[in-house]
């Protein structure tokens, strides 16, 4: 069995398992079955398409016992075997007392009090059914999708009149644990270890490669920030003023009428303090000189002092508020008011059982407000309501519903 085999068979066991357990039967046949129901007679199942057949004379049937057919599919398109015969077409209703067929001919009833004998063919869908009050073997020959729900609706039926339900989930749990104990072995991983040498060598190879280039790149980014601080060094020394001392007058060896030599043009710096009053002495060639007398304090050179620039800040500036759009308030959206959908779940969609056209492409949400079946997004046909009152997606198919009790009504929008 294919691993894709083998979910599809654990999921088809899910569902029995759940419909067996929480499934309840419908006090009323689907919309358009003409059935005059017994009282207090509960339906189970309806297939709207089948055929009754009448089998050669067989000696005996199996005996009638709650247990299911050892897998749910059946072989498509099977014919009847050699000897049957085809006698009417019409809808099957599974009931709590009876399987009824009723077709253009007449009606046709299977009653669970006088049944002794049963057989579900494994090679082709049909059913033979062996009643005390009839001499000849008839049955069902249903379509292929059909037959599986058909089954498993006359085995719970079949349990709920024998009261053997819990023995039929039993059965269930059984095949379930016997199933997933045979789940097919998951395929090995392969990892990198696993790989041929010369499959890993350009691996390793591009992660050498990667590791150098990372390197190379944080130290290009390390000379860079060398660069960097050594030109904002080279930058603040160049800004500094010159302070070399100016050439003072030069004494030459003229007389008084010789004119001095005029001093190199320089910066002037200032004293921190000014030079006493009463020292200053004019010389022969007219210039100034300041003595300082012997018992005044030796004044210091001030210092040269770079000028910083004004730190700035980083911080980006905040964009004018004319430019930045206003909030606008919100509303608060109005609450919808409920409608009559005919039974149907409120919903935004407008999706009820009064009428309307059919859904073949429902909403992304419509499971948030309906009670979806599992494969419900599988579905191929239109939305509809099943019996138990979950919505399935194969509306106009066969088999739609299988496990659900069969078809209900149509979901509209």
């Amino acid at each position: 069995m294919t691993a894709d085999a083998w979910a599809q068979r654990d999921n088809d066991l899910v569902n029995m398992r759940a419909a067996a357990t929480n499934y309840r039967p419908l006090p009323h046949a689907p919309a358009g079955v003409l059935i005059d129901l017994r009282r207090g007679e509960l339906v189970y199942h309806t297939v709207p398409a089948a055929q009754m057949i009448e089998a050669p004379q067989f000696a005996s049937l199996p005996a009638v016992t709650p247990e299911l057919a050892a897998s749910p599919a059946v072989a498509l398109g099977r014919p009847l075997p050699e000897g049957f015969r085809t006698m009417d077409a019409g809808t099957v209703v599974v009931t709590d007392r009876r399987v009824v067929f009723l077709g253009s001919r007449g009606k046709r009833e299977w009653s669970y009090a006088k049944l002794v004998g049963l057989l579900h063919d494994g090679n082709s869908p049909y059913t033979l059914m062996h009643v005390v009050n009839r001499q000849r073997i008839s049955g069902l020959y249903l379509p292929s999708a059909s037959a599986p729900g058909f089954r498993f609706n006359l085995a719970l039926a079949l349990a709920d009149a024998r009261q053997q339900r819990p023995a039929l989930i039993a059965q269930l749990d059984g095949m379930l644990a016997q199933h997933r104990h045979a789940r097919p072995p998951q395929p090995a991983l392969v990892t990198a270890a696993n790989a041929p040498v010369t499959a890993r060598v350009p691996g390793g190879v591009f992660s050498i490669a990667v590791v150098l280039l990372f390197a190379l790149c944080a130290f290009g980014g390390l000379i860079q920030a060398v660069s960097d601080s050594t030109a904002r060094r080279v930058a603040d020394v160049s800004a500094l003023p010159d302070i070399s001392t100016a050439p003072g007058p030069s004494s030459s060896a003229g007389g008084v009428g010789e004119n001095p030599t005029p001093p190199t043009a320089g910066p002037t710096v200032l004293a921190t303090s000014a030079v006493p009053t009463g020292e200053v002495e004019s010389t022969a060639a007219g210039t100034n000189k300041a003595s300082v007398s012997p018992t005044s304090p030796r004044i210091p050179s001030p210092k040269p002092t770079t000028a910083r620039p004004a730190p700035t800040s980083s911080a980006p500036r905040p964009a004018p508020t004319s430019a930045s759009p206003k909030p606008k308030p919100t509303t608060k959206a109005p609450t919808p008011k409920k409608v009559d959908l005919c039974g149907a779940p409120q919903n935004p969609y407008g999706y009820n059982f009064c009428g309307g056209s059919r859904i073949y492409s429902p909403a992304a949400g419509v499971c948030s407000y309906f009670s979806c079946i599992n494969n419900f997004s599988n579905g191929k046909g239109y939305m509809i309501e099943c019996n138990d009152g979950m919505v399935s997606m194969s509306g106009g198919r066969p088999g739609s519903c299988s496990y659900h009790g069969g078809n209900r009504r149509t979901v509209y929008r």
